[in-house]
């Protein structure tokens, strides 16, 4: 993301949301190596999200960040950021409950909800951000972490907004897929 940003040339009053934020480490990673950034953080955890605001405020970035509850893109609705909007970054639970016993213990330190999806295949936060697109109308580029072998299915679901790029993570894995919007 840090490579891509640059190139969309975002206006000031753009905003890259964090949906699913947690403690805000990708979101507010971004603004800190991003100037001029401005990002919204989402996370359906209060506690998640205080976190996040404690980040930020840690960090200086207090007046580029801003923190939501609330669940993936509603909280973006309800404060009226649709038109703003340009980017979205997600790292969804997508864990299938099928896998759950075979994660690393740091892993299964974490908040199961943020970690297991609730449906089979893994697949739920793609399509709850890809159902309510049509609600953000200025959406440029969407970013998502996958799940060992999700790849592709993310990338067909996101292929009809324009260019998908799969990317590896240091390991190798087939683990993000970018969307280029237009």
């Amino acid at each position: 993301m840090l490579e891509r940003l640059p190139a969309l040339r975002l206006s000031p009053e753009a905003l890259l949301a964090d949906v699913g934020c947690g403690t805000g480490a990708i979101g507010l990673t971004l603004a800190t190596r991003t100037p001029g950034l401005n990002v919204v953080l989402t996370d359906l955890s209060p506690a998640a999200a205080e976190l996040a605001r404690e980040n930020a405020v840690r960090l200086g970035l207090q007046d580029r960040a801003r923190v939501l509850v609330g669940s993936y893109l509603e909280p973006l609705l309800e404060a009226g950021l649709q038109d703003r909007l340009a980017v979205i970054v997600c790292n969804p639970p997508y864990v299938r409950p099928n896998e759950i016993s075979m994660l690393e213990p740091e892993v299964l330190a974490e908040p199961r909800v943020a970690v297991e999806s609730p449906e089979a295949d893994g697949m739920t936060g793609y399509r709850v951000i890809a159902a309510g697109l049509g609600a953000f109308p200025n959406v440029r580029l969407l970013a998502f972490e996958v799940g060992f072998a999700q790849e592709e299915d993310v990338a067909d679901m996101f292929r009809p907004l324009g260019r998908v790029e799969i990317l590896p993570d240091l390991a190798g894995i087939e683990r993000v897929v970018i969307a280029h919007v237009g």
